[in-house]
């Protein structure tokens, strides 16, 4: 940040100065990014919908009510926003008013299959990818 303080500093006025502040003020941006938390791409992004599908069957099986922000977070980023939306639709409820306003809950035929896949891969007595 500070080249661009000084860069913006020494241009001074008109057109140059105005581009040299607004980039001053997109690098002050990300550094105070940086403090919120915000998810920095830990690997490939999940594509397809079956993808996205699955990591949120993933997201519901450690917990029951998610934003689509928590969702792109705990993912490190890698959940489109679009796509992710569009599965929700089709495999959670959204809770307009209430204790969980503004949050995403898997529909009752989900939860079944989420909470039995979640117990045999944890129950310790499955098979483990021995051969």
């Amino acid at each position: 940040p500070l080249k661009a303080a000084t860069a913006a500093a020494s241009l001074g006025t008109g057109f140059g100065g105005s581009v040299a502040q607004f980039g001053k003020h997109m690098l002050d941006a990300r550094e105070r990014a940086k403090g919120f938390g915000l998810p920095e791409m830990t690997g490939p992004p999940i594509t397809g919908v079956e993808g996205v599908r699955s990591a949120l069957f993933e997201f519901f099986s450690k917990k029951t009510f998610w934003a689509v922000k928590d969702l792109r977070l705990a993912s490190g980023g890698r959940l489109p926003e679009r796509e992710t939306r569009e599965v929700l639709r089709d495999i959670a409820e959204y809770h307009r008013m209430g204790e969980h306003k503004n949050m995403w809950e898997l529909k009752s035929e989900f939860k079944s299959a989420v909470s039995s896949a979640a117990a045999s891969n944890s129950g310790g007595g499955g098979q483990s990818g021995a051969s």
